[in-house]
């Protein structure tokens, strides 16, 4: 083997371990709890972890749509409690189907600039994500963490009340709540 066949293989593995050494930073741990959700449907999670490291909110989705490729969106009206002290009360948008028009007018004014998304819109990283389209319905399965629980003390009740929206025209398959490490 020459030494250029050497490097080629060397850069392959580098890719590949430094691929899955960010997905093990990424991945969810195991969930302290876990809930099935319905879109619309309030919802309730509870969980009192005996330690006190942070957790995520994590989602597990499954959705469909028609359109263009970015026109899905999940909407989260959310409340998160440590020990009955407010922690977040507001709402979260997924997806460019969820973007206001505000906030696609912010991002274009922001675009030079470099600075961040509009309040409450966000793009988290996926973990196992698939997606695709299959006869002119676009899908995408995947994980998601949605919203990280900190500073609080070992036992402390985390406790998230809310509902999931889908925008107009996302249709949902699944929706999977948990709180992991």
């Amino acid at each position: 083997m020459g030494s250029a066949e050497i490097v080629v293989v060397a850069m392959i593995g580098a890719v590949f371990a430094g691929s899955l050494i960010l997905y093990l930073i990424l991945k969810p741990g195991r969930a302290a709890v876990s809930i099935q959700v319905e879109p619309g449907i309030p919802f309730l999670l509870e969980a009192a972890p005996a330690d006190s490291r942070d957790y995520k909110l994590w989602l597990k989705y499954d959705i469909n749509w028609v359109g263009r490729e970015h026109g899905s969106g999940l909407i989260f009206d959310l409340k998160v409690e440590t020990d009955g002290a407010s922690v977040f009360d507001g709402q979260l948008r997924m997806g460019g189907g969820a973007a206001t028009e505000e906030d696609r007018e912010r991002i274009r004014a922001q675009a030079l600039t470099g600075k961040t998304l509009p309040p409450g819109l966000i793009m988290p990283t996926k973990v196992r994500c698939s997606r695709g389209r299959r006869g002119g319905m676009r899908y995408e399965r995947a994980t998601v963490a949605l919203y990280r629980i900190r500073q609080r003390n070992p036992g402390s009740l985390i406790t998230v009340r809310g509902t999931v929206t889908p925008a107009e025209g996302t249709e949902v398959n699944s929706l999977h709540l948990y709180l992991a490490k």
